[in-house]
């Protein structure tokens, strides 16, 4: 495991060990190029130039979910994936023809928006 992945355990059980109740957001899907680029290429090209699944986005950020994984959600502890959300058969760049992204690996306001209610739910709020 790397170093940020013993850390982010540690601060887990730390925080669950103290009461705390912990809710963490995973990461989103990331690209290898920008998405906002890639998507105006696609355009001019008329290529498919972004792909990806859930299952190739879990690999990507593998060693995440290994500590997630151990966390072992409970009571206090309750993960949001929005891999889960933003990717089906293949993970959404845009949504309404507005691009979910602003680089590669970042939401814009409208991706952040698109989340919301997934959000919402998984706070319970």
């Amino acid at each position: 495991m790397q170093l940020w992945g013993g850390a982010l355990a540690d601060t887990l059980d730390w925080l669950r060990a103290n009461g705390k109740q912990v809710i963490l957001i995973g990461p989103v899907p990331v690209y290898d190029k920008s998405v906002p680029l890639a998507q105006a290429l696609e355009v001019a090209s008329q290529r498919k130039l972004l792909h990806s699944t859930a299952d190739q986005q879990r690999i990507k950020h593998a060693p995440f979910y290994e500590v997630v994984a151990a966390a072992q959600p409970g009571p206090s502890f309750r993960f949001l994936d929005p891999v889960q959300w933003m990717c089906s058969s293949e993970c959404i760049t845009m949504k309404g023809g507005v691009t979910l992204y602003r680089d590669s690996h970042h939401l814009s306001v409208a991706g952040v928006e698109a989340l919301l209610e997934q959000v919402a739910v998984g706070l319970e709020l």
